[in-house]
């Protein structure tokens, strides 16, 4: 998702919110990705078996990404 963003800038944090929606008996999971300069915001709804609730950030320095959970950030 970070690489296809259609955004002046990228940030050096993105942050993505997972939550589980249920749609019509359909479990589903919303994705909603943003960062905050520039300002970004979009998000997916994907049709799965088994959805989760976490949020996760993305840091990149330049040579180096980490991904890590809510609680560890």
């Amino acid at each position: 998702m970070v690489e296809t963003m259609e955004v002046e800038g990228i940030d050096h944090v993105q942050v993505f919110e997972l939550e589980e929606v249920n749609e019509n008996g359909q479990i589903k999971q919303k994705i909603i990705h943003k960062q905050e300069m520039p300002p970004y915001l979009t998000e997916h709804l994907i049709t799965v078996k088994e959805a989760i609730t976490e949020k996760v950030f993305i840091i990149n320095d330049g040579l180096y990404s980490t991904m890590l959970l809510a609680e560890e950030y």
